[in-house]
């Protein structure tokens, strides 16, 4: 999919931020779909990925928030390949596609193998005990985060 089709349709965003409930997600092509399922997988059997996780809900912010709290490893983030001045779609459109950590000295192996079944960009580099995104103004250590998400249905249910 390109960049341009992303949209916050039928995302927990716009529900969260705007409470609204509207517009179609994404039409999936499941011949697609299990072509890169299958390289994914064979990039993972071949130890090219660290880490993986799909972008289908809550978009790119969400699921690189959540593989940094439970690999405990902080990352900062760059959306320079972004063709939109939308950050909140880059952000939390959601869409097919999956955050995947390579190794470093991996990772032109990763992209040569994948390329064919995936768009691949570069979007940050693993580090630290922080999640930042410049591009959001965004700086927040992991405890805080993994404090805010764990523990939010109880402060909720608290309040």
């Amino acid at each position: 999919m390109s960049l341009d089709e992303r949209s916050l349709a039928g995302t927990e965003y716009l529900i969260q931020q705007n409470n609204q409930v509207c517009g179609r997600p994404q039409t999936l092509d499941l011949t697609a779909e299990a072509e890169r399922l299958a390289s994914l997988r064979k990039a993972i059997s071949l130890g090219f990925v660290n880490a993986a996780h799909d972008i289908s809900e809550g978009g790119l912010l969400v699921a690189i928030s959540e593989m940094a709290l439970l690999g405990r490893r902080g990352v900062d983030i760059s959306f320079d390949f972004c063709q939109s001045d939308r950050l909140d779609i880059q952000a939390f459109g959601e869409r097919s596609g999956f955050v995947v950590s390579v190794p470093v000295a991996k990772r032109a192996e990763f992209e040569q193998g994948i390329s064919a079944a995936f768009s691949v960009h570069r979007l940050g580099e693993v580090t630290g005990q922080s999640l930042q995104c410049s591009a959001l103004q965004l700086t927040i250590g992991l405890n805080e985060l993994g404090e805010a998400y764990f523990h939010a249905i109880r402060k909720i249910m608290a309040s």
